[in-house]
């Protein structure tokens, strides 16, 4: 199945606290206003803390500026905040403040200083930070790229039970990178990865049980059950790799409704493949009405968004176009060049998401008619030009 990402990015903002019911002082009631969603409030009781010196309330007011919680999103002072926290030793800043530089977040992207930020909180045995700076030894940015280094803090996040992690150390055993191969335990890192909540780990393990199979036969029903778990978290790969098991009805009833709100979810995300399906399932009348504008659109949008050094999708879904646009009159064009200027017409936007580092990427091998240059080859099914809608 498709799940073969270069990078892998969690959102561009920053991590919300963890916080608990708490009741009691200033710190305690902000805290707790920050938890049920009262930022306004959140931020009149813990700016004062901040002011004189609390690190914990530091790093709250940093956080609500730069997601704009409870005051207008400022980058600048959310840095500020975030920084007094970090000088206090605070880990959960100083990992903060290595994805801002890590992502050019109100400051120019510096890979050394995001490393040393990352190492700061990692030292301090921060899971996230180890995760993070893994990464950076693996790809060699801001550091000297080290595999055996990236292991090693791959080992100690994912020791804490830090479940993507302990996905990036089941690719080291699997690939034999910063450590010797392995695939027992590789097997075993993906498992815990999986059943610890992380979607690379749910979709990797589902997309093993589907083309090869765990210690047994491939096993579409326990494919199915972890693509579902990594779709629930709106994993696109997930969305998409569901949505073709329903469309086409393998180790499910074939229902057409659930495949498009599934793919739709991952066109959403700029997924190319799953924008071809909605550019089909709109041409073809499957689970959504007919309209050759809604498919017009949708295979447009998957032009921009191949890469050009897919040439084979790219051309397919240009020609899939040309079809679409051969067979729509002129009302039909207007209505598609409308859509394409309002694109949003079926995104829902999500407002804040957790900020991580970049993932490994997974490799697999491309399988006849499946994976093809890390995406879906689809042909266009044949539709009587005769047949018109609209939106």
């Amino acid at each position: 199945m498709r799940f073969n990402p270069s990078v892998i990015v969690l959102g561009c903002l920053l991590a919300l606290p963890a916080l608990g019911t708490a009741v009691g002082g200033p710190l305690e009631d902000g805290k707790a206003a920050f938890e049920h969603g009262d930022y306004a409030t959140a931020i009149k009781l813990l700016l004062p803390l901040a002011r004189s010196g609390d690190a914990s309330a530091q790093y709250d007011v940093g956080t609500l500026y730069i997601n704009g919680l409870g005051v207008p999103q400022n980058l600048v002072e959310g840095q500020k905040w975030l920084h007094r926290a970090a000088d206090q030793g605070l880990a959960e800043a100083q990992s903060n403040i290595g994805s801002l530089y890590d992502r050019g977040l109100g400051v120019n992207p510096d890979p050394v200083a995001a490393a040393s930020w990352y190492r700061k909180a990692a030292d301090q045995g921060y899971d996230e930070a180890q995760f993070n700076l893994a990464v950076f030894y693996r790809d060699g940015r801001g550091v000297s790229q080290d595999y055996s280094l990236a292991a090693e803090w791959w080992q100690k996040a994912a020791d804490k039970g830090y479940a993507d992690a302990q996905y990036a150390l089941s690719l080291a055993y699997d690939q034999g990178q910063g450590v010797s191969k392995d695939h027992a335990k590789a097997i075993a890192w993906l498992r815990k990865s999986a059943e610890g909540g992380s979607r690379y780990g749910q979709t990797a393990l589902a997309d093993l049980y589907q083309r090869k199979g765990v210690d047994g036969p491939p096993d579409i029903a326990a494919a199915i059950g972890w693509y579902r778990k990594a779709a629930d978290q709106g994993y696109a790969p997930a969305q998409l790799s569901l949505a073709q098991l329903y469309d086409n009805g393998e180790g499910v009833a074939r229902d057409w409704g659930v495949a498009f709100d599934l793919y739709q979810k991952a066109a959403c995300q700029e997924d190319p493949v799953a924008q071809f399906h909605m550019s089909v399932m709109y041409y073809s009348g499957w689970g959504v009405s007919r309209s050759l504008p809604g498919a017009w659109v949708w295979m447009d949008r998957a032009i921009s968004r191949f890469p050009e050094s897919d040439a084979t999708n790219r051309t397919a879904a240009t020609t899939n176009r040309d079809l679409i646009a051969s067979q729509m009159n002129p009302s039909e064009a207007a209505v598609a060049q409308n859509l394409k200027r309002t694109f949003d017409f079926a995104c829902p936007h999500i407002r804040f998401v957790r900020l991580r580092s970049k993932m490994p990427p997974l490799v697999t091998t491309a399988e006849p008619g499946q994976l093809k240059d890390g995406a879906w080859v689809v042909e266009m099914p044949a539709v009587p030009p005769a047949q018109r809608s609209t939106p």
